[in-house]
């Protein structure tokens, strides 16, 4: 008799083709990733990787920096120092001290690597950690105070300070000993000294921290650890980090920051090279510290945003199409990573205005032939037969069918399409009521498969009507706020579909 736990015959059979399967897609995979160039949906491999799909841990850090007005204490250009290297080290181990506004940006431009934050407030830890359950943070306690700095700085001059060893066995009375036991035992790559609290004359002061800093990295098994050092106008900050971190390893000094690169005092070599594909592309590094400097938010809640970001977070890389060119823009163009993400802009000085800025967005002029105040009669319009017939808008003899957008537009096989654009909150403005149909129109015209469609400001009388109406109430999915979701089937495909069910 067989026992309950063997495997039978064909079982055996079953796993050996399992394993040959997943061999086979592998280097299906393997061959086929570096590929993918969006435009049509019949240029998509057969197999996408998925290192072309913005990760869910990067897509919260880019809404949540885009939906918040609170700001980093380190300015555009600081961040970006920091930023470089670590796209180069990307995925590293990096210790920071201290927790802010910065910290989900560290850990999002620092992707699938260790990011560690040492803080010492723990009322302030247990509010981060609410919001960013997902940050690794240790609470610390220091015992120095800032007008202790002259007598530390003369105690460092002495011999056994200059001795390279682990912090924890160090004879200096520089060294910090009561780290968690993880501080000691990884090999940082990247340190960012930007606590302890040490202005005003109060609090522990940083010079502790710097000094068992440059410890951690001399006392690395080999290569070299590059260290910031934050607030260098301050006095202990400067003369601190000149005296233990070195003159002759300071690479850079901008604004507030100093960067020292510190080489390994030891010669025991050692290797490790991460897989290229989990570190963060420059594109979504730049959409990071961009929202995370700036304190404008877009018009979109982050309710409202998460409804299309769940979608992308599906979709992605696809082909989004969004009328419109506002604060968001960046931020869509990074959830879709991957993918071609094509803005269409009514006014030619906010376009400009925005390139200057972001010239990395893909983004054109559109004219728009009316008022909002001819609604009614366009909602009129569209009732006629002639706008019930499915076809490329720019042959449709439906007076509602926009004829006139760049050709890139009626080519491309659309996923997404965020209708927030033109605008439409007063009677002289140009309304939404072509861009509704259209998107519809080409939704429906599409050779196959579902289009997601996003029409924002349905509290108003055009985007409520028109959505309704010419996108219908039985394709829609979702409605969160002011924005609406519908999935919109192709008519192309099978039987004869009516307009709207």
């Amino acid at each position: 008799m067989k026992s309950k736990n063997q495997p039978s015959l064909i079982n055996l059979k079953l796993m050996v083709f399992s394993f040959f399967f997943l061999l086979v897609l592998y280097v299906i995979l393997r061959s086929n990733y570096s590929s993918f160039q969006p435009i049509r949906r019949s240029s998509y491999p057969s197999f996408l990787s998925i290192c072309n799909k913005i990760p869910p841990s990067l897509a919260t850090s880019l809404v949540h920096y885009a939906t918040t007005n609170v700001t980093p204490q380190q300015d555009l250009y600081e961040l970006s120092r920091t930023s470089r290297v670590l796209e180069k080290k990307s995925p590293c181990n990096f210790l920071v001290f201290g927790l802010g506004f910065d910290s989900l940006l560290w850990a999002s431009l620092n992707h699938r690597g260790r990011t560690m934050f040492l803080e010492d407030d723990k009322n302030w830890m247990k509010m981060v950690k609410k919001q960013m359950p997902s940050l690794e943070i240790y609470h610390v306690s220091y015992e120095t105070d800032i007008k202790q700095a002259d007598e530390l700085l003369y105690k460092g001059k002495s011999e056994e300070c200059k001795v390279v060893g682990d912090p924890r066995s160090s004879k200096c009375p520089l060294a910090i000993k009561n780290f968690p036991s993880i501080v000691y035992e990884t090999e940082w790559d990247v340190i960012m000294v930007d606590a302890p609290v040490g202005s005003y004359n109060r609090g522990p002061g940083r010079m502790n921290t710097i000094y068992t800093v440059g410890l951690l990295a001399k006392n690395k098994e080999d290569g070299e650890t590059d260290v910031f050092v934050h607030d260098i106008e301050r006095k202990v900050e400067d003369t601190f980090s000149r005296a233990f971190l070195c003159d002759a390893y300071i690479t850079e000094e901008i604004g507030r920051l100093r960067h020292f690169n510190i080489p390994s005092h030891r010669t025991i070599a050692s290797s490790r090279t991460p897989f290229s594909c989990t570190k963060i592309t420059p594109s979504l590094a730049h959409a990071l510290v961009h929202y995370a400097t700036s304190n404008i938010t877009p018009q979109q809640t982050p309710k409202e945003i998460s409804v299309s970001q769940r979608i992308l977070d599906k979709k992605s890389p696809c082909n989004f199409l969004v009328f419109g060119l506002g604060h968001d823009s960046l931020m869509w163009t990074a959830l879709n990573y991957g993918g071609r993400t094509v803005f269409l802009e009514e006014d030619r000085s906010w376009i400009e205005q925005i390139k200057q800025q972001l010239p990395s967005l893909e983004s054109y002029h559109v004219v728009y032939d009316t008022k909002v105040t001819q609604a009614g009669e366009l909602l009129e319009i569209g009732t006629k037969e002639e706008c019930k017939v499915v076809s490329d808008p720019r042959f449709s003899k439906c007076q509602l069918a926009l004829k006139d957008l760049p050709n890139e537009v009626y080519d491309i096989e659309w996923d997404l399409i965020m209708v927030d654009a033109p605008t439409g909150y007063h009677d002289g403005a140009p309304g939404r009521m072509k861009a509704i149909y259209t998107a519809g129109l080409m939704a429906r015209n599409k050779e196959n498969g579902e289009t997601h469609v996003f029409v924002h400001d349905v509290d108003r009388v055009v985007e409520d009507k028109f959505s309704k109406t010419f996108l219908c109430e039985r394709y829609l999915r979702e409605e969160e706020g002011k924005i609406r979701h519908f999935t919109i089937p192709s008519h192309r495909v099978g039987l004869a579909r009516p307009f709207c069910p």
